[in-house]
């Protein structure tokens, strides 16, 4: 029997290891902050404790010192790739850091999101990654799912594949109506999309985002 939720086959997050805070440490740039923004939701909404430098650095806190801190008190980490992680320094020896601390073979691990169609460089580039250049509002999917699994170190069991599959082709069928709407210019039939129950649209902000940019777009002033 399928599950009716994607979330019903996520995997939970499993008890912190002494000495560490949190369960992942996102990696970012912060022109890709939105799209972060949108897994931290889904993340923290699962149970998972997220390090996300926005919601816990403060003003005072030297930069630097507390994001090492923050990996070293981190059970795993994702590194969010687009073209403008490899065009900062500070992101590439995150990086770095990242390759050492899965190599010292403490159980730390991490994962390769990619959110555009640019090349991944440096030590990343070796590793398995899942791409999300095709979700540029937000994780969803069997990507989504993958990166789940991938976090505690397992492979996407037969159902969850099953189940991914059926929202993906929700998910392309959905924003081949999202587009069609907006061409036409039907507000009324987006904001109808948007009350669809399917789980490509209760599962991920991607397709309501695009229904939203749709309307947004339509009632802006010209000029």
């Amino acid at each position: 029997m399928m599950a009716e939720n994607w979330t019903d086959l996520a995997p939970t997050p499993a008890a912190l290891p002494q000495g560490k805070s949190w369960h992942v440490f996102v990696s970012y740039r912060s022109v890709n902050r939105p799209w972060v923004l949108a897994l931290y939701d889904i993340l923290n909404g699962l149970g998972y404790k997220v390090f996300l430098d926005q919601y816990v650095l403060t003003a005072a806190a030297p930069l630097a010192v507390s994001l090492g801190e923050a990996l070293d008190a981190s059970d795993s980490a994702i590194l969010i790739w687009s073209g403008k992680y490899e065009d900062s320094a500070w992101c590439m020896q995150e990086a770095a850091k990242l390759e050492t601390m899965q190599n010292a073979r403490t159980g730390f691990r991490y994962l390769v999101a990619r959110v555009d169609e640019t090349d991944i460089k440096g030590l990343s580039a070796t590793k398995l990654w899942i791409d999300f250049s095709k979700q540029p509002e937000g994780p969803g999917g069997s990507g989504l799912l993958s990166l789940l699994y991938g976090l505690q170190g397992q492979p996407l069991p037969p159902v969850a594949v099953k189940l991914a599959a059926k929202v993906d082709e929700q998910m392309k069928d959905g924003l081949v109506s999202v587009k069609a709407c907006r061409e036409a210019g039907d507000a009324d039939a987006l904001i109808a999309l948007t009350a669809t129950d399917d789980m490509a649209w209760t599962s991920s902000p991607m397709l309501l985002c695009a229904a939203a940019e749709g309307l947004t777009q339509r009632d802006a002033p010209a000029g």
